[in-house]
């Protein structure tokens, strides 16, 4: 069993640390201590600038892998997410009625409905949201759809991939989240 170091007359022992050359005191300021932990100060309260919260993510994806696929890649890009996921158009609905994302990645076919019908309720939200349609569809005109509607891109499936996602989230980070 270990036992705390003897505080001898320098004071508490800090565990791990090396002899200190300056007669037991750091080289550096300290704030107050806690327990062995020194705390650095506070600034005084109203001072410090607010902490911008995670991206939130709706990620709506009626296939099961392509979403576990999606939440891989999501985590490797930005390990600091707030994801929700959905399977269908209503399902969607519900989250949106209670949250609110900065970023959606929406499937363009969805058992009950299209991902289309989910980005101007999206924006209303949002308006600063950002939203990626993917689509199994090659056909171009698909994609022009998708942008017509508000979407900020519209990218095949077959093409998804790391980059349109740093894309989007570069598009988020832009945007100020508090």
């Amino acid at each position: 069993m270990l036992s705390a170091p003897d505080p001898g007359p320098q004071g508490p022992a800090v565990w791990g640390a090396p002899p200190s050359p300056n007669g037991g005191k750091p080289p550096w300021p300290i704030g107050p201590v806690s327990g062995l932990i020194a705390v650095k100060p506070s600034a005084p309260s109203g001072k410090e600038p607010p902490m911008p919260r995670p991206l939130r993510v709706l990620v709506v994806e009626d296939s099961d892998l392509y979403r576990e696929v999606l939440r891989a890649e999501l985590a490797m890009i930005c390990p600091d997410l707030e994801i929700r996921e959905a399977e269908t158009l209503a399902a969607s609905r519900a989250v949106l009625a209670g949250w609110v994302p900065d970023v959606a990645i929406l499937d363009a076919r969805l058992p009950d409905g299209t991902g289309l019908d989910l980005v101007t309720e999206v924006r209303a939200r949002n308006p600063g949201a950002c939203v990626l349609v993917c689509t199994a569809y090659g056909a171009e005109e698909y994609r022009e759809r998708a942008v017509g509607c508000g979407a900020d891109r519209c990218v095949g499936k077959d093409a998804m991939g790391p980059e349109p996602l740093r894309e989007i989230f570069g598009m988020a980070r832009a945007e100020p989240r508090i």
